[in-house]
């Protein structure tokens, strides 16, 4: 598939979430904004996004795909992240399609390739008779070394906060155990279960696109889906929950299942 980057369309941005957002039906959320990010602009905002938009998910009620964006107000930060679309041709209504179902994943430089049993960023995968698949991930910087990818998993139970909890976040690759690279491959065989869905993280020693230093090279996949989706009977006070998450930075990219 062709990988096309687009760095610039309306979508729900951070500070729509809590006046625009609960009253909206919207597809995608902007979990990565560069500028701000890279300037302490709002420090821990990031991590509060992902948060987010991993419970959004959670609710059940259908599938919603993050974004990357510059905020960029002058020319010198346009570009400086983007929306990679996974396309079989470059046309508009194939870069519409793959914008309204999630076919894309945002980086600053790294390149993605993740599916499992084929299917890939932004649908689902029939669950299999024997909970069996396989995962396939390739990930590619030529602009600078791996430094860590994680890969999450979430599993919807009904119960929002019961879910986000239990999320795993495993270390498939870590430079400093594992050395320096430039590419990773993996093909392993997982189990899966009705109401899963799957993401990955890269982070990488510089950005492509030239970020200030405090950024460094980050890409996210959208999810997998497997299976149903598993409405959640017990929901967050989304409100509430937005306003008080406060995840540390450091332990969220050492992976560990906080």
């Amino acid at each position: 598939k062709l990988s096309f980057s687009t760095r610039g369309w309306a979508d729900l941005s951070w500070d729509a979430w809590l006046d625009t957002a609960l009253e909206m039906k919207f597809t995608g959320i902007e979990v990565y904004n560069a500028d701000s990010y890279a300037n302490g602009i709002t420090k821990g905002a990031t991590e509060k996004a992902f948060e987010w938009w991993d419970r959004y998910n959670l609710k059940g009620e259908q599938r919603y795909y993050g974004i990357s964006n510059t905020d960029g107000h002058g020319k010198e930060i346009v570009s400086r992240t983007g929306n990679a679309l996974l396309l079989e041709e470059v046309t508009p209504a194939a870069v519409l399609d793959a914008l309204k179902n999630g076919h894309f994943y945002g980086t600053n430089g790294a390149e993605i390739r993740f599916d499992i049993n084929g299917t890939g960023m932004g649908d689902a995968l029939p669950l299999p008779a024997d909970g069996k698949a396989t995962l396939t991930l390739r990930v590619a910087d030529q602009g600078a070394p791996l430094t860590k990818i994680l890969l999450y998993t979430y599993t919807m139970t009904g119960n929002v906060e019961e879910a986000y909890q239990a999320r795993k976040v495993e270390t498939l690759f870590d430079s400093e155990k594992d050395g320096e690279t430039n590419l990773f491959e993996l093909t392993r065989e997982i189990e899966v279960q009705d109401g899963q869905f799957f993401r990955v993280e890269v982070f990488s020693a510089a950005s492509l696109y030239g970020d200030f230093d405090a950024m460094g090279g980050f890409a996210f996949t959208n999810p997998i889906w497997v299976g149903n989706l598993i409405e959640a009977k017990y929901e967050d006070n989304v409100t509430v929950v937005e306003r008080s998450l406060s995840l540390n930075k450091t332990t969220f990219a050492q992976g560990e299942d906080i």
